[in-house]
C-alpha cells in the first residue's frame, strides 16, 4: 500500500520498466509538466519491492476526470519481482496523506491522486469503491464517487477507520479454523490471547485493507497459527483449508 502516484517514465533506466514495451510518460512532451524548484529523488517501498524516480507535476486524466497539478513520481528504477510479472503504466497510491512519501522543504506537496479527487470537487461524493471477482473472465471495477448497488448484497455495512495512514480497521478477532486469537481492551504487544513479548509499546491490533497487496501478513503467534493451518497445496484442492475469519467493529 502507498499514497503515492506513480508513472512508467522515458527516465526508466534499471529493473523492468527499462524493458517495457507499454506506454511511457515522456515530460518533455506535456506543456502541462512542472519540474519542482528543488529537484528530489522520491523512493516508495512496498511489500514485493521498490520504485525509485524523480518528483514532478502535471495534470492527470484518467476516465471523465482530469486532476489537474498533480504530484506524481518518473520512474527511473523498479526492483523486485512483482514489477516483472505484472508489467505496468503506473500506480495510483489510495493512502492517506500520512503515508505519502516525503518532500524536501521547498519542493511541492506530494498530495494523494484521490485526495486531489475531493478537493477539486470532482467527485459527487467522497468515496470509491472496487468491485472484484473470483472468474478472472468476469472482470472488476474501481468505481470512482460511490458504488454501485447491483454489485453488492444489502445491507451495505461501514467500519471506521481508526488509523489514517493506511485503511485501518479495529480488529478484535482472528479465526483460523477452530482456533482463535482475541485482542485486549488496552491491546499492548503482548494482546493476542496466547502470545508473549516483551515490548512495552502500546499496540492496537489492524486489520488493513489493501486494493494493491498480494498477499495476507501478520505477526507473532498469529503467523505462526496461519503457517500451520494453512499448508501449501494445489490450487484445486484450497477449499479444503480451514476457513480465517476477521472480526472488526
Amino acid at each position: 500500500g502507498s499514497s503515492d502516484f506513480w508513472v512508467t517514465s522515458d527516465l526508466c533506466r534499471a529493473g523492468p520498466c527499462s524493458r517495457y514495451t507499454g506506454r511511457r510518460y515522456n515530460h518533455s512532451r506535456s506543456t502541462t509538466f512542472r519540474a519542482p524548484s528543488v529537484k528530489q529523488e522520491i523512493i516508495t517501498t512496498y511489500g514485493s519491492g521498490e520504485l525509485r524516480g524523480l518528483l514532478g507535476v502535471d495534470d492527470v486524466s484518467f476516465g471523465s476526470f482530469k486532476v489537474k497539478q498533480q504530484t506524481l513520481g518518473l520512474i527511473t528504477s523498479e526492483e523486485g519481482d512483482a514489477f516483472e510479472l505484472l508489467p505496468f503504466d503506473g500506480i495510483a497510491g489510495l493512502g492517506f496523506p500520512a503515508l505519502a512519501a516525503a518532500v524536501q522543504p521547498g519542493s511541492t506537496k506530494n498530495t494523494p491522486v484521490f485526495d486531489n479527487l475531493v478537493q477539486q470537487n470532482l467527485l459527487g461524493r467522497p468515496e470509491f469503491a472496487f468491485y472484484l471477482h473470483p472468474n478472472l473472465a468476469a472482470g472488476g471495477a474501481v468505481l470512482w464517487g460511490g458504488y454501485d448497488s447491483r454489485l453488492y448484497e444489502a445491507p451495505m455495512k461501514w467500519f471506521p477507520v481508526v488509523e489514517e495512514r493506511y485503511w485501518a480497521l479495529d480488529l478484535v478477532e482472528i479465526a483460523i479454523g477452530n482456533r482463535s486469537f482475541h485482542s485486549t481492551p488496552k491491546a499492548r504487544a503482548s494482546s493476542w490471547s496466547g502470545a508473549r513479548s516483551s515490548a512495552d509499546e502500546l499496540f492496537r491490533p489492524l486489520l488493513i485493507v489493501d486494493s494493491g497487496t498480494t498477499f495476507s501478513s501478520a505477526a507473532g503467534q498469529v503467523w505462526h497459527a496461519i503457517q500451520e493451518a494453512l499448508r501449501p497445496m494445489e490450487c484445486n484442492r484450497v477449499h479444503h483449508l480451514p476457513p480465517v475469519v476477521y472480526t472488526i467493529r
